[in-house]
């Protein structure tokens, strides 16, 4: 021991100093051939006649014990298991989740067509009144509504097909060429580089790559969440529209109108 503190034991049998260490709470020490274990209790030591194991298991038991050794093929084992879960989260950033994203938004981009030629065809039954089966009459509040539901409409499809379309640069799996990872390889294996390096540069890239990616399917889904809320108020205004349409039609064709 380095540093020790001189420690009154409380009720001993003799008056008798002895070396407590100041950095654990426990140790073995000998007094008159007899292994005395002390232990630190809440700040007040206690010693306890250790007289079961011979001297020198006692000390032995009592011993701090050593640093493990660094296992090098543990590290490596360990590198190349984050490394599968960095490329196994890489995979589902880019393709998974980006196929899940583009299937949702063709069908936004399908259903904002339909929707924008359906409230064509009903717009141009209401004004001419044609193949409506109840009397029907464009009002004022009937093409403040449509204009709304068609730009609405219209807007969605722009917005999606600008989505799909994708801004920037696209970073890919591994900075650096392949030859240079087989040269770093080369020589992590004589011993030039340290153990790990190979596959601490591919586990660096892989997170750059899928910190972009998670970004980009961020900004993805809140616009995917815009597109939703457009064709949900443009359906709204369109049915509103019929309704304004029905009702000013009905009040024109009622007698004494």
């Amino acid at each position: 021991m380095n540093s020790f503190s001189f420690l009154r034991l409380l009720k001993p049998k003799k008056k008798v100093q002895v070396a407590l260490d100041i950095f654990g709470g426990m140790q073995c020490l000998l007094f008159h051939d007899v292994p005395l274990l002390l232990i630190l209790w809440r700040g007040v030591p206690y010693a306890l006649g250790v007289d079961i194991l011979p001297k020198e298991e006692t000390v032995h038991l009592f011993s701090r014990p050593k640093p493990p050794k660094f296992d090098q093929k543990d590290y490596k084992d360990f590198l190349a298991a984050l490394l599968k879960a960095a490329q196994d989260e890489y995979k589902l950033v880019t393709y998974d989740r980006r196929t899940m994203q583009h299937g949702i938004l063709r069908n936004y981009l399908w259903l904002s067509t339909v929707m924008f030629s359906v409230e064509c065809t009903g717009i141009y039954q209401v004004a001419s009144n044609t193949g409506a089966p109840w009397p029907m009459y464009p009002s004022t509040l009937f093409w403040i509504l449509a204009g709304l539901s068609l730009i609405s409409s219209l807007a969605c499809f722009c917005f999606g097909v600008d989505t799909m379309r994708g801004r920037g640069v696209v970073l890919f799996p591994y900075q650096v060429p392949f030859e240079s990872l087989m040269s770093m390889a080369h020589q992590e294996a004589s011993r030039d580089l340290p153990v790990g390096r190979l596959y601490m540069s591919m586990i660096r890239d892989l997170e750059k790559g899928i910190n972009q990616h998670r970004a980009i399917a961020t900004t993805v889904g809140k616009k995917l969440r815009y597109i939703s809320w457009g064709l949900l108020f443009s359906l709204a205004c369109a049915v509103l529209a019929v309704l304004a349409a029905v009702i000013e039609g009905a009040l024109r064709a009622a007698p004494g109108a």
